[in-house]
């Protein structure tokens, strides 16, 4: 049972492999489902704060208005009561996590010290406190970067693999459903009524986001097995659900975005039945196929351009990717300081509204934002946390490989693909990062079983 759990990171100890299940099965030696964990109902707080990322949409119903739609949360001055509920609500998320943490701390220390590139970035953010433009900010986001990060290695070591997917299906389950309950029958709250009157956003305070996250939550109901008719069939309730809301958010770069991971998670499956010798003619025709589609783009990008937005010009993102760049090039080793570049509407910032004659709230780009907060050193220590879960997706995608293996690779190029347009890296409290941190370290694993079972095999 040993090998077919999560979290067995220490695989020469036999009583350490059987930490994870004998926390996680019944006395029989079965798999618990991870409703079964009373820790399970504790989790949910912290996971639905985190997966909104910066408060309900029945918190901040004056940000969906006319005068939100111009400068987003910059636009509206937040009452005291409001920075305090916010600031309440973040500290509670993050106590419930240290709580939980804590009985687990060794086993999250070395989890995090075989992957070093990915505490490095929370660390390395913290310091740019040093030299950023908002001091107080960057450190208290950068603490709080910390922390997630060790959450995530604790979902990763805490719950076996099926219970990981578990876990984020229950989330989206209470996401899914209050969002389309809100969007049904409190419209206030659950309908945009900024920019794209009618279109959903349910919980969310933004409809890309609130399509985003729950592609996000869709994804392990469509690696997972299912339990028997009755799990099909929930399966296809929660699919169904999630599809629906994404569709009703009118978010073309959610349509665009659900489409390529629902072809690629498609593709995944399909080639895992080939040998790597039979890959190779596969993937050969998938990289000319892919160029194609490139040079297409290149010739005639208003096109493509409009599948992503109502314009061509992807509702000015070139014109904001433009300014950003020059910034960034005023500022290129280490940046402006972590999250501190658009807490300020004066400083570099204001170069960028200059040019581009509004209010921008965010890079559009979650590469592009790492480079301004963090610099090209930031930007080169996520590069090579993609190029890592890259190298171990290789090596743990063979014949016989497990669902979760391919659910983890499919949010590594979920997290890559999204953030061209959105940002979900290094975002502080965000389910959506955490989900990221958890598939890099699931491929690290799946990547070393191979070469340890080769280790261990005894000669002819």
């Amino acid at each position: 049972m040993a090998t077919s759990i999560w979290g067995n990171f220490h695989s020469h100890s036999d009583s350490r492999r059987s930490s994870v299940a004998t926390l996680a099965s019944k006395p029989d030696g079965s798999l618990l489902p991870v409703t079964s964990l009373g820790v399970t109902y504790i989790l949910l707080v912290p996971l639905l704060i985190f997966a909104v990322h910066g408060g309900f949409s029945f918190e901040h119903a004056s940000w969906n208005s006319d005068l939100g739609a111009v400068g987003g949360k910059f636009a509206v001055v937040p009452t005291g009561a409001d920075n305090l509920r916010d600031r309440l609500q973040s500290a509670v998320a993050l106590a419930i996590c240290l709580l939980v943490m804590l009985p687990f701390y060794r086993r999250i220390v070395s989890a995090s010290l075989r992957m070093p590139s990915m505490i490095v970035l929370p660390v390395y953010a913290t310091t740019s406190a040093l030299w950023s433009q908002d001091a107080g900010l960057s450190l208290r986001s950068g603490i709080s970067l910390i922390l997630t990060t060790l959450f995530a290695f604790y979902l990763a070591t805490r719950f076996t693999q099926r219970q990981q997917m578990e876990l984020v299906i229950l989330t989206g389950v209470c996401v899914v459903t209050i969002s389309v309950a809100l969007a049904l029958f409190w419209p206030r709250f659950g309908l945009d009524h900024q920019l794209h009157e009618g279109a959903w956003q349910g919980l969310f305070t933004q409809k890309n986001v609130c399509a985003g996250a729950t592609l996000f939550l869709l994804t392990p109901a469509l690696a997972i097995s299912p339990r028997g008719r009755y799990g099909q069939g929930m399966r296809a309730i929660y699919t169904a659900l999630c599809l629906l809301l994404i569709f009703m958010t009118q978010s073309r770069t959610g349509w665009a975005i659900t489409a390529i991971y629902l072809i690629f998670a498609g593709s995944l499956h399909m080639l895992g039945k080939f040998s790597r010798k039979d890959l190779l003619p596969l993937l050969g025709a998938g990289f000319a196929l892919i160029a194609s589609v490139i040079v297409l783009a290149m010739q005639y990008p208003l096109p493509f351009l409009s599948m992503l937005s109502r314009s061509g010009s992807i509702s000015g993102r070139s014109q904001i990717w433009s300014a950003i760049i020059a910034s960034i090039l005023r500022h290129p080793i280490g940046g402006y300081g972590f999250d501190a570049f658009w807490s300020l509407l004066q400083g570099e910032a204001s170069n960028i509204f200059a040019s581009t004659g509004w209010v921008v709230t965010g890079a559009h780009n979650g590469f592009l934002n790492v480079g301004l907060e963090l610099g090209l050193v930031g930007l080169a220590l996520v590069v090579a946390t993609f190029l890592n879960a890259f190298r171990h997706a290789d090596l743990a995608f063979r014949p016989g490989r497990s669902s979760y293996v391919d659910w983890c690779i499919g949010i590594v190029f979920l997290t890559l693909i999204y953030n061209l347009d959105e940002r979900t890296i290094m975002a502080t409290q965000y389910l959506l990062w955490i989900l990221y941190i958890v598939a890099c370290f699931g491929l690290s694993q799946a990547a070393a079983k191979p070469r340890l079972e080769t280790a261990i095999k005894p000669p002819p």
